[in-house]
């Protein structure tokens, strides 16, 4: 089991928690997000949503849970990825995104997190529907919504399986320096 510990020194644990759950603050502060919204709502604590990245390597890291849905098709131009089980990482991988990947995600959150209760007091100030339950405006999962993946859409050699993977073809350089 690997554990990541920081101290957010003055950063309450419901503004970090904001800060996370926070979509359209999000994008003040994750410089490779290209786009992300909500599609769905599973529960009032779960979600099912959208997001692209831009990165400047080959490699792309996401760790989550993928299911297709019917609101959000395959784009020209972007790659759709799948993950078939959240967390399942060999444990190099896990070994390289603990020692570059998540202490730059510790630093972008900390000084996302410093600025949050000044930007969120001019941005609907009033609007956390990850807290509100009565405030989520998407519509209700609906079961008929997520379909299969279209394996062929997903990879142009129709391998989509990452079982080949091995620790020295991920190159981790252009995220070294990325603050």
């Amino acid at each position: 089991m690997n554990i990541v510990r920081s101290e957010f020194n003055g950063i309450s644990a419901e503004i970090l928690y904001d800060v996370i759950h926070d979509a359209q603050y999000r994008t003040q502060w994750d410089t490779a997000m290209l786009d992300g919204y909500e599609l769905c709502s599973v529960s009032p604590n779960s979600d099912i949503g959208y997001y692209s990245y831009f990165g400047l390597n080959k490699e792309k890291y996401i760790i989550n849970h993928s299911v297709n849905h019917v609101r959000e098709p395959p784009k020209k131009g972007f790659v759709r990825g799948i993950s078939y089980i959240t967390g399942m990482l060999p444990a190099w991988a896990v070994n390289k995104a603990s020692k570059i990947l998540v202490p730059k995600l510790m630093k972008r959150l900390l000084k996302a997190s410093l600025k949050y209760e000044k930007w969120k007091s001019k941005n609907n100030s009033n609007y956390r529907p990850w807290i509100n339950p009565e405030q989520i405006t998407v519509p209700r999962y609906s079961p008929a919504d997520v379909i299969e993946f279209d394996k062929s859409v997903a990879s142009t050699t129709g391998d989509v399986s990452e079982s080949l993977v091995v620790e020295n073809s991920v190159d981790m350089k252009g995220y070294e320096n990325d603050d």
